[in-house]
């Protein structure tokens, strides 16, 4: 089963990497702007389409998380949960653990009661997925200097 490109307003992925047999990485135009869309897919009829769970970066954010890119491995890799990348706008790189398993969590933040708070839009990478990600970031890279 292949994912499907098609969506309101998206062309076609300039560069797919597929990080589990559900989730992708996909450099797409969509309203005229390349995005770094990391995104987990659903079956219908026997296609994968793309799923709520998932995150879009603009140009400026991936530039943030490319050029931190070894910084965010050494810090997953050695399970330090205390790291931290602020991308521009809301969103946050973080290293968190769940039963177990270190997470790569790319996420938008929000603020309340004067806290910032983890929302709802993002992805957590396992590491095997945030690995297929780290050995394709230099491609992923070139496709989103296109514009």
């Amino acid at each position: 089963v292949q994912p499907s490109s098609s969506g309101a307003g998206q062309g076609g992925a300039h560069v797919e990497v597929a990080l589990s047999d559900r989730r992708f990485l996909k450099v797409r135009t969509y309203n005229g702007r390349l995005q770094a869309d990391f995104r987990e897919y659903y079956e219908k009829d026997g296609q994968l389409l793309p799923g709520k769970k998932g995150i879009s970066l603009n140009k400026n954010q991936w530039l943030s998380l490319y050029e931190h890119l070894k910084a965010v491995d050494a810090a997953a890799s050695g399970n330090d949960t205390s790291y931290g990348l602020d991308l521009p706008g809301s969103r946050r790189t973080t290293i968190s653990n769940f039963k177990g398993r270190t997470l790569v969590d790319i996420r938008e933040w929000y603020e309340k009661d004067g806290a910032q708070r983890p929302g709802r839009k993002g992805i957590s990478l396992a590491m095997d997925q945030w690995r297929r990600f780290y050995d394709s970031a230099a491609s992923v890279h070139a496709a989103m200097q296109q514009a």
